[in-house]
């Protein structure tokens, strides 16, 4: 049983996790975190009500469904809700690839560069079906193709906006120019979905590799021109590419405030994805290309906190500089810095309150909406 840098979070203090033979519970948190780093969990004194608490937030259930379908002591209950998940996963997932497949066959048809990214490739690749979580299609594409997508994509019945209750809600040009200045991806595209489990589709366009659209298109050229057919059909950057994406995304997230504030920068299904990536990946030749393009300080800082969550993935490296620091580019570039360790920011939903202003004693981030 892995006790070892895991805060307990049975009663919200930071600590050592607690000593499972005294009786105690197992607390959620840290029991999934050990399910998917060993493969393992001392079922008997899991509190379930906790774990599933803890898995659903972080859309790791998909994940673990197997492994806890296969535990003798795994409550009913618990199997109950981890086999409707990985299914209701399983059917979305084959929503969302099949209008993968869709678009696909246009942009292959017009001849334009591009990569699917994330969940519609790992789930050909790293996951089987169901189990990894995925609320949208992502494409890479070079900034001067936008537009060109962007009529595909009308032409298939899609609308930049959100869906709300039933309806897309339309983006005003203003919120369509805000999104793409300063998010390094256009606002969503939305079609409905004649599904009731899987109501609506949705596309995201990233042009750059940043969070800046003034990323060097260059670096965007050189990744496309790492793609390959994935194993479901569609085109993906290759392992090596996959996983240093994953990284600079992940990076993305957690250093931009935006982001933060969505608790995009914790949620643990990312850090899965770099965790199974790693153990296939040529690390020989991932590092060398994240060095030619100088990519290793992004590399270094999301791998560097996959292994504090995941010990077993054994890639230990100097905690890298910077891995407290969060920008708001919407805002000048202001800059905050974080007053708590990573691992206790994973098991606190209300960690704005340790988030700090770099350039004023104006106080805490979550102080100023």
């Amino acid at each position: 049983m892995i006790m070892s840098n895991y805060p307990n979070d049975n009663n919200g203090d930071a600590g050592i996790a607690p000593n499972c033979g005294s009786g105690r519970k197992h607390g959620g948190a840290e029991a999934v975190l050990e399910l998917i780093d060993t493969g393992t969990l001392d079922e008997a004194v899991t509190d379930w009500y906790a774990f599933l608490g803890f898995s659903d937030f972080h859309r790791v259930t998909g994940y673990l469904a197997d492994k806890l379908l296969a535990m003798p002591e795994a409550p009913a209950q618990v199997k109950r809700h981890v086999r409707i998940q990985k299914a209701y996963q399983a059917h979305k997932q084959g929503s969302l690839i099949g209008a993968a497949k869709e678009l696909s066959a246009r942009l292959e048809a017009n001849k334009i560069p591009h990569a699917f990214l994330k969940g519609v490739v790992l789930a050909g690749e790293i996951y089987g079906a169901g189990e990894r979580c995925s609320n949208d299609v992502d494409i890479l594409a070079l900034p001067k193709d936008i537009g060109k997508i962007s009529d595909i994509l009308k032409s298939l019945g899609y609308v930049q906006g959100l869906y709300r209750d039933g309806q897309i809600k339309p983006f005003d040009r203003l919120e369509i120019v805000k999104r793409r200045m300063n998010r390094g991806e256009t606002a969503p595209f939305v079609r409905l979905n004649d599904d009731p489990l899987a109501p609506f589709v949705e596309v995201d366009i990233n042009f750059s590799l940043d969070w800046l659209p003034t990323d060097a298109d260059s670096l965007t050229e050189t990744f496309l021109c790492n793609a390959v057919i994935s194993k479901n059909g569609l085109r993906a950057l290759d392992t090596e590419y996959t996983l240093m994406y994953l990284c600079l995304h992940l990076y993305k997230e957690a250093v931009v405030y935006s982001m933060v504030k969505r608790l995009k920068d914790i949620e643990l299904y990312k850090y899965v994805d770099i965790f199974k990536m790693l153990k296939i990946i040529n690390i020989k030749r991932f590092w060398h290309f994240a060095d030619k393009h100088g990519l290793r300080k992004q590399c270094e800082y999301a791998i560097w906190q996959t292994n504090q969550l995941f010990p077993s993935s054994d890639f230990w490296l100097k905690e890298p500089s910077g891995i407290n620091l969060v920008i708001d580019p919407e805002n000048g570039g202001r800059e905050y810095v974080w007053d708590m360790p990573f691992l206790e920011r994973v098991f606190d939903t209300n960690r704005l309150r340790q988030l700090k202003r770099c350039d004023c004693d104006c106080g805490e981030a979550g102080d100023e909406e």
